[in-house]
């Protein structure tokens, strides 16, 4: 709720099996983040309120189901640990592979030399800065080195952008697959920035439809991202060409 007016505040989780699944999902995690702002004698009305501003706030594509219709209940009712276990409602069960995200992070050391840091990475909640500074740290060791500098003592971290990406579409379960390359010129005129890309995926068939439109979605995403305008110009971009053929190459983005 705290970033409801930046372009990249809504994400998608593609992937449930049924709508059950997806009330299930979008209820615990809209109750786990009410869980996290709750404290010992906290007045219900500041609760809320707290929630209305760093909360999230879950519901279901394609059907009225909104889990924060049923806000008051969980205000009065605090959740045990099993009914805010989200990542285990989530299609990639237990967080096998989380959710994705592209960093672009300054790191600085004590006499205040700096280098950049960043790239995909999935996490199973949004990073905080201590954790993205101790993944990213030998990374940075490594760019202090390529600039000559090898008595880095790197302190600190500083994110300037972080996107939350969608996920490449899961193959359907039990099928047979094979690689597909799949090529795609696209045009964002919004910002003023187009490229030609590709990426392998697999699956059973040949892709097409809602699968395919899934494919360049991410692959587009994940361009407008590393660029730095973020992940939500992509559903306002404009396919030039689009080719599906098929490869011996491995996926750009595996399975799972």
């Amino acid at each position: 709720m705290a970033r409801g007016g930046e372009a990249d505040a809504q994400h998608l989780v593609p992937g449930f099996p049924d709508l059950d699944s997806a009330n299930a999902y979008a209820e615990a995690r809209t109750r786990a983040s009410l869980e996290k702002l709750r404290a010992e004698g906290q007045d219900p009305a500041e609760l809320k309120r707290l929630w209305q501003l760093y909360g999230e706030d879950c519901c279901v594509v394609g059907n009225p189901f909104a889990a924060s219709a049923k806000l008051d209940r969980f205000i009065a009712e605090p959740a045990s640990e099993g009914l805010v276990d989200w990542p285990a409602l989530s299609p990639e069960r237990l967080g096998l592979t989380g959710r994705r995200f592209h960093v672009a992070a300054l790191v600085i050391d004590q006499q205040n030399r700096s280098v950049w840091v960043g790239g995909f990475l999935t996490w199973p909640e949004r990073p905080a800065n201590e954790a993205l500074f101790n993944h990213f740290h030998e990374a940075a060791l490594g760019a202090f080195a390529n600039q000559g500098i090898r008595d880095a003592d790197p302190v600190s971290l500083h994110v300037t952008q972080i996107h939350e990406l969608p996920h490449p579409p899961r193959p359907p379960a039990d099928q047979p697959l094979s690689n597909w390359l799949v090529e795609v010129d696209f045009v964002c005129h919004g910002v003023e920035f187009g490229v030609p890309l590709d990426a392998v995926f697999a699956w059973p068939e040949e892709p097409s439809g809602e699968a395919l439109d899934a494919m360049t979605h991410v692959m587009m995403a994940d361009a407008l991202s590393v660029r730095g305008d973020g992940p939500s110009w992509a559903s306002e971009s404009e396919i030039r060409w689009l080719v599906v053929k098929p490869t011996s190459d491995p996926p750009t983005y595996p399975a799972g």
